[in-house]
């Protein structure tokens, strides 16, 4: 089964049953570093665009279900760090209220 196509149906399923959720980001940048912050609410399903760049991501707080096609299926709890590889995407349950950070290295000073 091809990963990017089960992502697909999973997004399909879960438009067909669940309302659409907004989830609350931050955007902070420093010389040369964008940090995104993404508050996720507990019993939320989620799935992530597919990573261009290797970035190093840190779960702050909670406890959240990812699945990849690398990993399959695997339960993290915060505090947690890794590292996200280019072609990456997931499919994410947070079993609590989650907070998720990535760092990337940029050359902008803010989202415009």
């Amino acid at each position: 089964m091809e990963a990017f196509g089960l992502v697909d149906r999973v997004e399909e399923g879960l438009l067909a049953s669940y309302p659409e959720v907004t989830f609350p980001l931050t955007h902070n940048f420093t010389p040369g570093l964008y940090t995104r912050t993404i508050y996720i609410p507990a019993g939320s399903f989620l799935t992530s665009k597919i990573h261009n760049t290797e970035h190093p991501f840190v779960i702050v707080t909670g406890s959240i279900s990812v699945w990849t096609k690398e990993t399959g299926a695997v339960t993290l709890h915060a505090p947690f760090h890794g590292v996200t590889k280019p072609g990456t995407q997931r499919i994410l349950f947070a079993h609590t209220d989650t907070c998720w950070m990535t760092f990337h290295p940029t050359d902008e000073t803010d989202l415009a």
